[in-house]
């Protein structure tokens, strides 16, 4: 594992694991086969770090859409 900077766009710094490292992007931008993202996902399922990192990309980009929606 090390520490990288995923999504630069809203700074997000984690730890994780060189699996999604490397798929993280290709995954948002449905890039990846079906088995490769239940691969990730079935990853992240299973990974403290990862998880949380999810979580934070999922919160951020919610946050981002709300507002826009709300400006």
């Amino acid at each position: 594992m090390q520490e990288v900077i995923i999504m630069a766009e809203f700074n997000i710094k984690k730890t994780v694991c060189e699996n999604v490292q490397k798929n993280i992007n290709p995954f948002f931008e449905k890039k990846l086969t079906l088995n490769e993202m239940e691969s990730v996902l079935d990853h992240v399922n299973h990974c403290d770090n990862c998880a949380e990192l999810w979580y934070q990309m999922y919160s951020a980009m919610e946050e981002k859409h709300d507002s826009v929606i709300a400006g």
